[in-house]
């Protein structure tokens, strides 16, 4: 039986010597751990850390935007019928994808087609700009003529729907196509001035505006294959725009 002794320890239990602890298992464990933690408690305070390897994070698959794609399949549609017949079902049906997919990129039908009917602006517009600015006598003005209903044709499908089957389909797709043409009529009305040596003014802006008249004229023509395109044939038609043209040139010259 052990009995408890006047020291508060009890009879018949020895306590551990300094031996005996030094020589425990348990001791070399502990000595780690301090170590580690003291480690560790120094690079905190320091604020050094050292580097976590890097994760090598998969990039993500090429692939066209979708917003993009809405807007061709939907230009694919409108280049063979009128806009306000063509559905959303439609568009995403041509472009393979849902109609949530169309309404996270667009609100809208007709905003997806103000869209694209600034974007082509812009290319068209751009395009005029370059090639009148280049223009220095009255046959390059006539030039330019054929070289942009040239590259209206090479954009065939854009071009149908930008000229023909988009006219009057809104009044914001209108505001843009008439801010194109203003900008193109200006780059004309100054390559008429350095052909003909006029100065500036509300006779050349007319006359700037009435080229751009043709060719928007001869396009739509040429595009939609109307009756007089059909008549004439390709070679007698672009004759005739190009005879029009030239009989703006002639009245030029005539006033100067």
């Amino acid at each position: 039986m052990i009995s408890e002794r006047r020291d508060g320890r009890c009879a018949g239990l020895r306590s551990p010597s300094i031996s005996s602890v030094t020589a425990s298992p348990l001791l070399p464990m502990a000595h780690s751990a301090h170590r580690s933690a003291s480690h560790l408690c120094h690079h905190l305070s320091t604020g050094y850390c050292s580097p976590m390897p890097e994760s090598k994070a998969r990039r993500p698959a090429h692939r066209p935007s979708r917003r993009f794609q809405l807007i061709e399949a939907a230009v694919e549609l409108f280049a063979v019928k009128p806009v306000d017949l063509v559905t959303i079902a439609e568009i995403v049906r041509q472009a393979g994808m849902t109609p949530a997919a169309f309404y996270y990129h667009f609100p809208s039908r007709e905003d997806l087609l103000q869209e694209f009917v600034t974007q082509f602006a812009e290319d068209w517009t751009h395009q005029a700009e370059r090639l009148w600015s280049d223009a220095q006598s009255a046959d390059d003005v006539l030039a330019v003529v054929q070289r942009l209903l040239d590259w209206a044709n090479e954009h065939r499908m854009k071009a149908s729907v930008y000229f023909v089957n988009s006219r009057g389909a809104s009044v914001a797709v209108e505001e843009i196509r008439q801010n194109a043409t203003s900008r193109t009529s200006a780059a004309a009305a100054a390559a008429i001035c350095r052909a003909t040596g006029r100065e500036p003014g509300a006779s050349t802006s007319l006359e700037g505006l009435s080229l751009v008249t043709v060719i928007e004229s001869a396009l739509r023509a040429e595009l939609s294959l109307d009756a007089a395109y059909r008549t004439l044939g390709p070679q007698h038609f672009r004759d005739e725009v190009h005879e029009q043209c030239a009989r703006v040139i002639n009245v030029l010259y005539r006033v100067a």
